[in-house]
Order: structure tokens, then C-alpha cells, then sequence
């Protein structure tokens, strides 16, 4: 089950460079959700995506 979380702006704009430095590096779309969840130790199923 996702849950919404908030940031603020600079929090955002990170989670953004990450997810562009991700893709650039690997070619691969990352989204937040996932982003978060591996940046914090945890995983995301399909169902969750």
C-alpha cells in the first residue's frame, strides 16, 4: 500500500537529479516511489507501482 509523503521543494528537486542521474547511468525510468523506497531499505512490488 503507497503512501503520500511530503518534501519540500529542495528534497524535491534532489529526488529529480537522482532520478535523472538513474536514468542517464542506466537508461532505466526510476520513479520516486521506488527511488524513496531504495534510498530507505525497503522494496516495492508490482502491485504498489
Amino acid at each position: 500500500m503507497a503512501t503520500a509523503v511530503k518534501v519540500d521543494e529542495d528534497a524535491k528537486s534532489r529526488l529529480e537529479e537522482l532520478q535523472a542521474e538513474i536514468r542517464l547511468r542506466t537508461g532505466k525510468r526510476v520513479t520516486q516511489q521506488e527511488l524513496l523506497s531504495r534510498l530507505i531499505g525497503t522494496r516495492t512490488t508490482p502491485a504498489t507501482r
